[in-house]
């Protein structure tokens, strides 16, 4: 029964940027009932006031009583016939919307700010790490950021696996120096197993004018899946224990001693999931001997971080072989921290993923196995 919407004057702008439209319905024919006809007349700002009424209208009668003969006559109901209260609606409207406005900053306004500040800790926290630590290092499912001291070591090349001729065996290729393993300690000939990454830099200390070295190393049991199955995996972190500390020359706490700690990082509410790591500290007594110079009067400890993935399945280990006495690096940003703060920051970084590697990518010819 009503007509469409039509345009009655071009929209207005007002405070804020908001556009104001006015409409009027036309009704073509009259209504079914006299009692409960409505004289039709608002426009989009009625939905803050109330429709008035008025007798019925007749056909072709607009909702204000004129009579339009055509559709073209509409357009001279505009400015001669508005609403009497249309300007009343409008400064009511007007007045409705500064109340609203005037009361944000009360409500919404608090909410705003605390969510304005999260987002600025988040990012300072951003920045922290990328002012003490470097991109992520990724291998064999374990992700990692290096504090920036460290560089890494370049792994060995593998070496290539001949195929044997026909009616002969496979001889297995010479093995390779790794220039990974440590040889500072002077017990050549012992390895870290399941090494996946090791590094190397300098840091100033208390003891000496000149800068000496740092290491660091990560091993999983992710090889001793492949290599030897479940129970040498299972058994990973106690026998790669031992041999880690007799490689960087430090005797090994026994498991029931008070030496081993649960530690999580990090320590405080952060933007991660917390990480629980079994952790241990050993000093060393001996001056090392890196590059067969002997460091003296440096005492240098090694900091061992143990992790497990929920399925106990894959075993990370974290070692780091830092001095005791550590300065405070140069400033850049504010936001540097010693080798040994940065060392809880990196750990609170590592991702892993918790899936056994398969077997059945390893052998002559196939797929490197992996996670």
């Amino acid at each position: 029964p009503f007509g469409p919407w039509a345009s009655r004057s071009p929209p207005a702008a007002a405070p804020g940027g908001l556009l104001f439209y006015e409409a009027e319905i036309v009704l073509r024919q009259p209504p079914a009932s006299s009692q409960n006809s409505t004289m039709v007349r608002h426009s989009l700002m009625d939905r803050f006031s109330t429709i008035s009424t008025a007798p019925p209208a007749a056909a072709g009668t607009s909702a204000r009583g004129r009579v339009c003969t055509d559709r073209s006559d509409r357009r001279s109901l505009r400015a001669p016939d508005l609403c009497r209260t249309c300007s009343d609606r409008r400064i009511g409207f007007l007045l409705l919307f500064c109340l609203i406005v005037s009361l944000l900053p009360g409500c919404g306004g608090a909410e705003y700010d605390q969510r304005l500040a999260q987002t600025a800790a988040y990012f300072r926290y951003l920045e922290k790490l990328d002012a003490n630590l470097d991109p992520a290092w990724k291998e064999q499912g374990v992700q990692l950021r290096v504090p920036v001291e460290y560089r890494l070591i370049p792994a060995p090349p593998r070496p290539k696996q001949e195929k044997p001729a026909e009616g002969e065996e496979a001889v297995e290729p010479p093995k390779v120096p790794d220039p990974r393993q440590p040889d500072f300690a002077g017990r050549t000939g012992v390895e870290i197993p399941g090494l996946l990454g090791a590094w190397e830099g300098e840091v100033s200390v208390d003891e000496s004018e000149e800068d000496v070295p740092v290491w660091m190393y990560v091993v999983s049991n992710h090889d001793a899946w492949l290599d030897e199955g479940q129970e040498a995996a299972t058994h990973f972190v106690e026998e790669a224990t031992g041999k880690i500390c007799q490689a960087l020359g430090v005797y090994p706490p026994r498991p029931e001693s008070n030496a081993w700690a649960v530690e999580r990082y990090p320590k405080t509410k952060s933007y991660v999931a917390e990480r629980p790591y079994l952790a241990v500290t050993i000093e060393r007594e001996e001056p090392y001997r890196p590059h067969g110079e002997r460091l003296e009067n440096v005492k240098y400890m090694v900091k061992l971080f143990w992790y497990q993935t929920p399925s106990e399945d894959i075993k990370v280990g974290v070692v780091f072989v830092i001095p005791e006495h550590i300065r405070q690096p140069p400033q850049k940003t504010g936001l540097e921290v010693p080798l040994n703060e940065r060392l809880e920051i990196a750990l609170e970084t590592l991702q892993v993923v918790d899936q056994r590697p398969d077997r059945r990518g390893k052998g002559g010819g196939g797929a490197p196995a992996g996670f």
